[in-house]
Order: structure tokens, then sequence, then C-alpha cells
């Protein structure tokens, strides 16, 4: 199983990537358990033994992150690529790089926005929502267009899309713009479920609520920590609580499971 993570630097999938090298490395112990007691055939990985998944880790401009988890995780093959998600030029690079290696991907997850900044309708910069579109929504269509049709001739899949709890029910103040995205990546997420339904795939998405992550780093402090209060469970959803249900939905528990947006909000949005 091979991996495409876009928005590898940010946090969440930082958490998931660790937990994968932590599932790896388990999977690698037990194979070489049993190679160490004669149940295991070097056939079945070749004389160099396992191979490792690949994880190809988009990013913009936190390359420390990546790297540092390149150095970390040493039961993944992760391959950095810069990659600007308001370019088609570097989008098409990204997928030439997969086309290149010849590599199946079997998972893709798609982490990628813009920091959070709040703005009333009345004042809203256009060129800034274009930007934000294309990089938070209109680039993971460009992606699918290429990597769901090299699945489906599998039979097998997973897409992973990270939403947020701003998008159910009653959406909150001064944040049309990102409401508005959001939305609209989980309507492509649902139809793309539909159209791959019957070939394999699973597509799904989660919606945590507020993370104090560098997402906020524009948002004033008194507003997060407000908010954590006013949560049901008094504190904000961490990022390796979202990367635990990422793992759910990449696995193969959740196999029968498409279409759906797991509700990550702690008791606030029902």
């Amino acid at each position: 199983m091979n991996y495409l993570m876009i928005g590898a630097s940010s946090a969440v999938a930082g958490e998931l990537i660790k937990k994968l090298n932590k599932r790896y490395k388990a999977e690698d112990i037990r194979y070489t358990q049993e190679q160490d007691a004669g149940k295991g055939s070097d056939s079945e990985s070749g004389k160099e033994g396992r191979l490792k998944p690949i994880v190809y880790a988009q990013y913009l401009n936190n390359d420390t992150a990546v790297t540092n988890l390149k150095e970390e995780c040493d039961a993944l093959d992760i391959r950095p690529v810069r990659c600007d998600l308001c370019s088609d030029e570097d989008i098409e690079a990204l997928l030439d790089v997969i086309r290149q290696d010849k590599t199946e991907i079997g998972t893709l997850v798609y982490t990628a926005a813009a920091p959070l900044s709040y703005s009333r309708i009345r004042k809203w910069d256009v060129e800034k929502l274009r930007r934000d579109m294309q990089s938070g929504a209109i680039a993971f269509t460009q992606i699918c267009s290429e990597i769901a049709p090299a699945m489906s001739k599998r039979g097998y899949g997973k897409i992973v899309v990270m939403l947020t709890s701003a998008i159910s029910d009653l959406p909150p103040r001064f944040m049309a713009d990102y409401v508005m995205i959001k939305s609209a990546l989980w309507g492509y997420t649902k139809a793309l479920a539909s159209e791959y339904s019957d070939k394999g795939l699973c597509v799904n998405a989660l919606s945590p609520s507020m993370m104090e992550t560098a997402f906020l780093r524009e948002i004033d402090e008194r507003v997060v920590q407000a908010d954590a209060e006013s949560s049901p469970r008094k504190r904000h959803i961490r990022p390796d609580e979202v990367a635990d249900a990422m793992m759910f939905l990449i696995s193969p528990e959740s196999d029968y499971m498409t279409g759906v947006n797991l509700n990550l909000s702690g008791g606030e949005k029902m």
C-alpha cells in the first residue's frame, strides 16, 4: 500500500504518518519473527526483505516538518514533494513524479487548507478567495482525476478528506469563505464516492472542530480559548485524535464505508 499525502506538513498529517510508521514497524517485527521461526519465505518479499510503503509527502513551505518525518519514520519510504496547489504546473509535476516512479497509490489523504482568518462578507478579498478555493478544493479534483481512475482499475482504494464541523448545521459568523470552500470540497467528495462506489473505492471525509495548530495562527488567542471553553468537552480536539479517525478510514475495517463524513465535534454538532 502506497500513499499520497496532500498537506503532509500539517499537524494532522504528521500525526497520521507517525501512526502509519508505528503500524508498519510492528508488522516488520512480526515478519522478522516469522522469518526467524521459519514460517515465512524470502520469496514473498524478495531477498532484501519487506519493501517499505512509499509516502509521497506534498508540502509548500514547511519542508522542515516533512524532513523531520522522513528522518523519524524509518518504516516508511517518505518522498517529500514541494508543490504549490495553486499552480497547475506544480500539480502536474507532482503527478508526473508518481507516473515516472510507476507507483500505485492505494491511499490518498487530503488535508490542505489555507490558514483560517475571520472576514465579513462585505469585505471579502476575492483574489484570496480564489487562491484558497484552488488550494483547498479545486486542486483535490485535479489530483483525483488521475488517482481515482487508477484506483478503480485495481478495484480498491481509500480517499480521505479533512473538512470541518463548521459546515454542519448553522455556520459560524465571519467564516463564509472557509465554509464555502469546505462545503464545495464535501460536495465533490460525495460525488466522487457516488461515481466510484461500485469500483471498490472508499471515499470518506471527517469534520473535526477547532484544533490548536498553526492553522489558527491568524486568530486571536482569546477567541481560540473562548471556543475551547464553550465546547462540551471544554477543550479542542487534538491532531492525534483526528489522525486516529483517519487511521480507521484508511484501514480495511472501513471497507464498507463510502460517502461518509465523520463528526469529530465532541458533541458540539449532532
